[in-house]
């Protein structure tokens, strides 16, 4: 009897089961398309911007989709308005149909920390009107930028607005310390180097530093070799180097078995 009980138990579970899938299914078949237009946007302590975003409902839909809410995370000082999403976007949108403007704006006190910030938006929604699936989301960092960066002039967050990639210019101690720069790992130093990583970004062959640039003067006394120079004449060579008068390099060539290029180095010959 017990027996029977376990596979009676066992049909029906199976049966709610497929139910659920099925349900599921049909809750999940129809879904929407959700982008901001410039998510990475340049932002400084005390400012408020907004997020432009495209939403649209696939051609392969089965019916009208309902967007009756949303869920989003958003780190701590950084204040988010809900303003744009319920006030400007659609309670649906039927297959093929597409809306863009203004999701949400993200408000940072003016003690909010340079650093980046990572968000979560998702619109919730599905079938009908008291549907809560999630039917779309976007992920993305808040680049809080220190006090010492320029701040976006208005054409540049106009440029943004429409989707273009754009920011001020920064001088180069500004770009060097930007908290983007520093997030990718786009400074590299090695020993007494200091330099600018490469911009190209492979999965399985990540560039490397593996070796420093040679110093000032590093290799004068091999050049020098190669072209015929002995060890005593390259030491004379670079001692009157060192001696020569203020703002001269090098004061003569005495010493020319073979002539020499015109730069070698840091050693130049002098006009004649």
């Amino acid at each position: 009897m017990m027996k029977k009980t376990v596979r009676t138990l066992s049909t029906f579970a199976l049966f709610v089961l497929t139910a659920t899938l099925l349900l599921s299914t049909r809750t999940f078949a129809d879904t929407i398309d959700l982008s901001l237009n410039a998510p990475a946007q340049p932002v400084t302590a005390g400012s408020t911007v907004s997020f432009f975003a495209t939403v649209s409902a696939p051609d392969t839909n089965g019916g009208t989709v309902f967007l009756n809410g949303f869920s989003f995370n958003v780190p701590s000082p950084l204040i988010l308005d809900d303003s744009g999403f319920f006030n400007d976007f659609p309670f649906s949108l039927d297959p093929g149909d597409s809306f863009s403007g203004v999701l949400f704006t993200i408000t940072l006190p003016s003690n909010t920390a340079a650093g980046l910030y990572p968000v979560t938006f998702e619109i919730l929604g599905g079938a009908d009107s008291g549907a809560l699936d999630t039917l779309g989301s976007v992920d993305f960092q808040v680049n809080v930028a220190s006090t010492a960066s320029t701040v976006p002039e208005p054409e540049s967050l106009m440029l943004l607005a429409a989707g273009l990639p754009a920011g001020p210019v920064q001088k180069i101690d500004q770009a060097l310390t930007n908290p983007h720069t520093l997030h990718r790992g786009d400074i590299i130093e090695k020993d007494w180097y200091k330099g600018v990583a490469s911009p190209i970004r492979l999965e399985r062959t990540k560039p490397s530093l593996r070796r420093t640039p040679p110093k000032f003067n590093q290799h004068s006394a091999e050049v020098l070799g190669e072209f015929g120079y002995s060890q005593s004449e390259v030491e004379a060579l670079i001692a009157a180097c060192m001696k020569g008068p203020s703002g001269s390099r090098v004061t003569a060539f005495n010493l020319q078995p073979v002539d020499p290029p015109d730069t070698m180095g840091f050693i130049r010959r002098p006009s004649v």
